[in-house]
């Protein structure tokens, strides 16, 4: 049995000298047998010790988003994001689940990719973070070549902190591999439901 893994022609955007893997390269020769590899040399997302990281936390919350309090299960979260842990946010609508990856983003070195199912939740995302200051970007079928060649040259320099992408572009090993190069250091899946 042959399983198709379906694209959206919309959404065939590579990275500048990067070759659109097969379905065979995205998935291995057996179907659906697991996401890209990430290779042990990766960098690792704790720059910080959490002692260092909290204050920065709760200074970015400020300038950034207004915030002068930042809640419990935030700073839970926050701390295993610092920390390079897995973590699973569950809250409420507005409960500020967006915060627990953007803050850490923010104070640690390297790129933050955020999957996201839908261009519209991106798109509301990152013109949300650029109006507080925020470098952030998203990459999607529906931005010219000009914006996306603006984008690349950000990450190639280090500028953006905060990349939005879609399920499909991050199931790609070429732009998985593409963003280790660039100083991948966390990802954060939102709307996993959605996913």
């Amino acid at each position: 049995m042959t399983l198709e893994v379906p694209q959206d022609p919309r959404d065939d955007y590579e990275p500048s000298g990067l070759v659109e893997p097969t379905a065979e390269e995205i998935w291995g020769s057996e179907p659906l047998s697991g996401p890209p590899s990430v290779p042990a040399s990766a960098p690792l997302a704790h720059s910080l010790t959490w002692e260092e990281a909290e204050p920065k936390l709760h200074e970015v919350a400020r300038q950034y988003w207004g915030i002068e309090t930042l809640r419990p299960h935030q700073l839970e979260a926050m701390q295993a994001a610092i920390e390079g842990r897995d973590a699973l946010v569950v809250m409420p609508t507005g409960g500020g689940k967006s915060l627990c990856y953007q803050a850490p983003a923010l104070v640690r070195r390297g790129l933050t990719v955020v999957v996201s199912p839908l261009i519209s939740l991106m798109k509301d995302q990152v013109d949300g973070l650029r109006q507080n200051g925020v470098p952030a970007a998203y990459l999607a079928s529906t931005i010219d070549e000009r914006e996306r060649d603006q984008i690349e040259d950000a990450l190639r320099s280090g500028e953006l902190k905060l990349l939005y992408v879609s399920p499909e572009r991050m199931v790609r090993q070429s732009f998985l591999d593409w963003l280790l190069r660039l100083g991948l250091e966390a990802i954060a899946v939102d709307e996993a439901h959605c996913i």
